[in-house]
């Protein structure tokens, strides 16, 4: 039998602000009137287990020379990418990312994505772990793998937005890009720190495999026992988390579940 092996989608989002009617002076005001909503402007993902990282924006579209702001395009593009994950990974992804994929789906007359699992490595990060803070910045300084490009999207959202500078745009692509590296690296040290992971042995039919990454390279550990039982438990030579195999067999391979 062939196991497809679950499929980790990590991808961030770039919007442009909300234009909107106001008295000066700016410091003092409030927003009269909303003129536009946001719109999307840019988004990168990358398949977690694989080198490559792929960007979009509204620059690379048809559409763009006849109305720059028509997001349409690159929102089905977006759909699309999400609709082929089996887990979604994103920081702060629960709270922004795909909320504000939803309200761009809706608003161009799409359809929902499949029920897809989430991860959010800022939620993460605040329920295992204390770092100074918890922004991509901080955590992927913390954790060794760099933290975000010098420009950053509030310095060229202008340039691309309004402007439409080309050069601009591809320091777009550059930001979002290295925004995914960064989540995606800091979600392997953490996963294995996670008793909440989705159980990808269960995705994908391996049930002999390790829970949360799929492993096969694990080393029984002492059993661990509970009020009313005792369960031979695992770590895993890959991620390190513990699991075990409390769960009912499946055939005669035992159905791994984080410990």
């Amino acid at each position: 039998m062939e196991y497809k092996k679950p499929k980790i989608v990590s991808f961030d989002l770039e919007v442009s602000p909300a234009i909107g009617w106001f008295y000066p002076p700016t410091w003092e005001t409030g927003i009269l009137k909303v003129q536009e909503r946001q719109k999307l402007m840019s988004f990168a993902w990358q398949v977690v287990g694989e080198k490559k990282i792929h960007s979009m924006n509204l620059s690379q579209m048809n559409t763009y020379h006849v109305d720059p702001r028509d997001d349409k395009a690159l929102t089905v593009e977006l759909h699309q990418v999400m609709s082929d994950a089996d887990i979604l990974l994103g920081q702060n992804s629960d709270n922004f990312d795909i909320k504000m994929a939803n309200y761009f789906f809706i608003k161009n007359d799409l359809e929902p994505i499949p029920p897809t699992r989430s991860i959010d490595t800022k939620k993460i990060a605040k329920r295992y772990f204390r770092f100074a803070n918890n922004t991509l910045d901080n955590l992927g300084e913390e954790l060794g793998v760099g933290g975000k490009t010098k420009v950053k999207h509030s310095d060229i959202w202008q340039d691309c937005f309004i402007d439409g500078d080309p050069k601009m745009w591809k320091l777009m692509n550059t930001y979002c890009e290295n925004d995914v590296r960064i989540t995606t690296e800091i979600y392997l040290k953490m996963r294995g720190f996670m008793r909440n992971h989705p159980n990808l042995s269960r995705l994908s039919g391996e049930f002999d495999s390790c829970p949360t990454c799929g492993s096969y390279s694990y080393r029984v550990r002492a059993y661990r026992h509970t009020n009313i039982s005792k369960y031979r438990q695992y770590s895993c030579n890959e991620c390190g988390n513990y699991f075990s195999d409390r769960l009912a067999t499946a055939g005669d391979k035992p159905k791994f579940v984080v410990a």
